[in-house]
């Protein structure tokens, strides 16, 4: 088990020193994966266990629709069947979730514990990046390949935590928070809202524009469908004081010094309206890259134009543009499906009230809502951190709703064959 959860953190981590050649970028990645495979080749009786479902049954077509794509398509170096092989990993680490899932429950398996230590440790390096950058510039050195993500940890107060951008940063904390909250029944509850609380402090210090939506928009949730009446009322009133506050901080221009990135957004929001959103840089540049890449879509609207990794940008900051570009509608398509699926699975342990089932099904519909929010402002689910954490998730919690379906159906078939033999010898 030690051996898997330092493949997933690696894959979460990603430890790319600065100036490391480039082959070095995709070989941690390489052996994580790998150490998947193994482990599910190696062990017959969890490859049974973990039947093939309609999420990673639709993974794989989609896998093979990226195929078509690269085949039909307009380029096929090497880096356009590595794009392409991404794809077929999915329904891998789906079903390797599952696997882990295997040997007890999600919520009190290693893989959890291992995962909220991970958060504790990546709100302290994002404190520590906040108040004192200069001294933990080694430590961001070990793992931050491109230094302009450091030089935003200097100059725009941007942290980058343990994931080296600080949108994937703002990403993963909020994802960190819902497993925390939903999913962790190991630490004590005082431990767990602690980290709850820092990973939701984490998001903010990022200074992503996506993760703070996301943030309100976890608390809003836990308002609604968690905590009794008192809760309730502290969260919401904690959050009609945040908002105005918020605001003052950042209009006073010596105070938003703290927070510069959204400073400048703010400004242009307040001053020129929806207007002067669109003047900001982030936003032309985004618009720019959507044009010309949707060119490619508008050429061949069914599979795409392929990879096109030596002709485009290898990124979009729009998920559903560059799934369109490169996949086509049948990409989006396949893609919205396996969504679906999902969700499924999580409005059907929350509508059945099984055992821990419904916090479950709360994760679930968190953590997919966090993948489609973010996916309008980056392509987040080809990033390897978010769709690791995010399909390995999602894989314990199938293997956990299958269990607790086959359980809850034999006191079901027992019920009706008690009741059967109750009636005969009353007859």
């Amino acid at each position: 088990m030690l051996i898997n959860v330092v493949a997933i953190a690696c894959l979460l981590i990603r430890p790319y020193p600065l100036g490391a050649p480039n082959f070095a970028y995709r070989l941690v990645d390489v052996v994580s994966y790998l150490v998947m495979a193994i482990t599910l080749a190696g062990n017959a009786r969890q490859i049974a266990l973990c039947t093939w479902n309609p999420a990673t049954f639709i993974a794989t077509l989609l896998a093979l629709s990226a195929t078509v794509s690269l085949v039909g398509g307009e380029s096929h170096t090497e880096r356009d069947f590595l794009d392409v092989s991404r794809y077929f990993l999915i329904p891998l680490v789906v079903q390797y979730g599952m696997s882990l899932s295997y040997a007890g429950s999600m919520m009190k398996s290693p893989f959890t514990r291992a995962i909220t230590i991970l958060a504790a440790i990546n709100i302290l390096f994002n404190l520590a990046q906040y108040v004192i950058p200069h001294a933990v510039t080694p430590l961001m050195a070990l793992h931050c390949s491109d230094y302009r993500h450091i030089l935003n940890v200097y100059e725009k107060h941007r942290t980058i935590g343990l994931f080296s951008n600080p949108n994937t940063n703002g990403i993963l904390s909020v994802m960190f928070a819902s497993h925390v909250i939903f999913v962790d029944r190991i630490t004590a509850p005082v431990l767990r809202k602690m980290v709850f609380s820092g990973s939701c402090l984490s998001a903010v210090l990022a200074s992503s524009r996506t993760s703070l939506i996301l943030v309100v928009g976890l608390l809003a949730f836990l308002g609604l469908f968690r905590g009794n009446v008192f809760s309730r009322t502290v969260l919401y009133s904690v959050g009609a004081l945040a908002f105005p506050t918020f605001f003052a901080f950042i209009s006073s221009e010596r105070l938003s010094l703290y927070v510069p990135y959204l400073a400048q957004f703010v400004h242009s929001l307040i001053e020129h309206g929806l207007e002067g959103v669109y003047k900001v840089n982030s936003f032309t540049a985004r618009f720019d890259i959507w044009d010309d890449q949707l060119v490619h879509f508008y050429r061949s609207p069914v599979f795409g134009g392929g990879p096109l990794r030596q002709d485009i940008f290898s990124f979009s900051d729009n998920f559903y543009i560059y799934i369109l570009c490169h996949y086509g509608l049948s990409g989006l398509m396949l893609f919205a499906g396996f969504v679906v699926a999902i969700l499924a699975v999580g409005l059907a342990l929350i509508a059945k009230r099984w055992d821990g089932g419904t916090d479950l099904g709360f994760h679930v519909f968190i953590m997919t809502a966090t993948i489609l929010v973010a996916s309008f402002a980056m392509d987040a689910f080809t990033i390897p951190q978010i769709n690791s954490f995010y399909c390995v998730s999602i894989g314990m919690v199938l293997h956990h709703y299958a269990v607790l379906s086959t359980f809850y159906l034999q006191q079901k078939c027992r019920k009706r064959v008690d009741q059967g033999f109750t009636r005969r010898i009353a007859a």
